[in-house]
């Protein structure tokens, strides 16, 4: 990023002054330059489609490198029909056998270490991506490897020191510490915004930026640099200065969280679950890119997580901070969230709102909080929204469990996670990608995926932002993006 770069220079010429020394999954149309395509059978009628993953480069570009051991099966809808695994070429191609095109077909694919996800459909082009923040061919981290900061004009303590990385995206949360220099035992505590913890480096494009903020969580100063390459339990650092730019302002309207709690505590929605206690939190700050999906990180009993550099916690508006990447400038944004949380087996379950919503300096946004909330679920004909913890669901010896529900306001999409839920964890079984919610053609389960007797819980992501998902489209994405999760009632199946 040339703004870090630019205080990178600033910094470094203040140091010769002084006499120193010495940057979700979803689908996508197949693109016009992809790679070559597997051929079709000449006796079969089918498409062809691709999986890769969607990758934000350190230099804002956005390419398609295929994913490395990706599994990919195919099938008609029909579960009693085993799904038969097809190859993958070099570059993510794969072909799907359709003899008849007007037939829904079933496609399951396990990609980047992910629980198995599938999406029944009639799409006749198709391009599966994962979104990855960050070049895919990372090296891991080596072990012991730490970054020092030592910004001339520093604060002499920091009241809550955070340190992010662009290029590979990492947040690290320091708290109250002295200053000036601060050093980050990146391999131990850095925590990666997306993919796999990987090794920094100065010619892949890699900055870090020390930030000191107040006890709102405002960021006051900066300092950025940009090490050469991280060793193994080796201290690697790189001169720099405190930079103290003027602060930035967006502000905000709340059409959506005024609604929420509303929305969330209807019958066919949350009923006798909403506690009535619903949690709202803004960040400001920027996300990496608009043209990518922020919110790409499934959470286990909560909202997806969103690749956001939050530089700002104010709880109302206008909310102030300095912002460090400014040349170019790295979209600045609003990420609001309304969730209400209830426990089940010991697990928190939060079921709610979020948005993020492109904002620039010194003007205003409304949230809104368009995504439509899913509502009247059921499965397996038994209603499990609106209803108690704890709900037995009897698949009467089918091969399926149908899953049915709509939404409030319209969606783009959905993402349904089959969860495992118990005392000790919840964990994901299996995701589904729905191009709308199933309330005239439902979801077909197969029921071998339950266990008789195992307690689960759905997580239903309804999403806002991705405006071409009906031709097979997730690379149009739009801002505001808005999510919308619902944890309907835990059940249990009887065979």
């Amino acid at each position: 990023m040339r703004g870090l770069r630019q205080a990178l220079l600033v910094g470094l010429g203040g140091l010769l002054g002084l006499g120193g020394c010495d940057r979700v999954f979803g689908l996508e149309r197949p693109r016009a330059d992809a790679a070559a395509e597997v051929d079709a059978p000449a006796d079969s009628a089918g498409v062809s489609m691709r999986l890769t993953f969607q990758v934000l480069e350190s230099d804002g570009s956005i390419t398609y490198p295929p994913i490395a051991g990706a599994v990919v099966e195919t099938g008609p809808i029909d579960p009693t029909v085993p799904l038969h695994g097809v190859p993958v070429a070099g570059d993510g191609t794969f072909f799907v056998n359709r003899d008849d095109p007007t037939q829904a077909f079933r496609l399951v694919f396990t990609a980047n270490g992910d629980v198995p996800t599938e999406l029944q459909s009639k799409l006749v082009s198709a391009h599966l991506v994962v979104p990855l923040f960050g070049r895919a061919d990372r090296m891991p981290a080596p072990p012991g490897a730490i970054i020092a900061f030592s910004p001339t004009g520093g604060p002499a303590s920091y009241l809550d020191a955070r340190i992010f990385t662009t290029g590979l995206w990492t947040r690290t949360d320091q708290g109250m510490v002295p200053g000036p220099a601060r050093s980050l035992a990146y391999t131990a505590s850095a925590v990666s915004l997306s993919g796999s913890l990987g090794s920094l480096a100065s010619a892949a494009g890699d900055i870090e930026v020390l930030v000191n903020c107040d006890a709102n969580g405002v960021a006051l100063g900066f300092s950025a640099i940009s090490v050469p390459g991280l060793v193994a339990n080796t201290t690697v650092a790189a001169p720099s200065v405190w930079m103290l730019p003027p602060p930035i302002s967006l502000q905000h309207t709340d059409t959506g969280p005024g609604q929420a709690g509303m929305r969330l505590m209807r019958a066919e929605v949350l009923g006798p679950l909403y506690k009535a206690v619903p949690t709202t939190r803004t960040w400001g700050g920027v996300i990496a890119s608009a043209q990518m999906p922020s919110f790409v990180a499934p959470v286990s009993g909560g909202a997806d997580d969103a690749v956001f550099l939050d530089l700002s916690h104010e709880v109302v508006s206008p909310h102030r901070f300095v912002d460090p990447f400014t040349n170019p400038p790295l979209p600045t944004a609003l990420l609001r969230r309304n969730t209400d949380t209830r426990t089940y087996l010991g697990r928190q379950l939060a079921s709610g709102f979020q948005e993020i919503a492109l904002v620039a300096a010194g003007a205003t946004v409304d949230v809104a909080y368009d995504a439509g909330i899913a509502r009247n679920v059921k499965l397996a004909g038994t209603t499990i929204s609106g209803t108690s913890d704890g709900v037995i669901v009897s698949l009467a010896s089918a091969s399926v469990a149908n899953l049915t529900f709509d939404a409030d306001r319209p969606v783009d999409d959905c993402v349904v996670t089959l969860y495992t839920i118990g005392p000790t964890a919840i964990a994901p079984v299996r995701r589904f990608l729905l191009q709308q919610p199933p309330s005239a053609v439902p979801l077909k389960i197969d029921a071998a995926v339950f266990s008789p007797g195992q307690s689960y819980v759905l997580g239903i992501v309804c999403r806002v932002g991705y405006s071409g998902v009906a031709l097979g489209d997730y690379t149009s994405v739009r801002y505001p993006f808005s999510t919308a999760t619902l944890y309907p009632a835990a059940f249990t199946i009887t065979p």
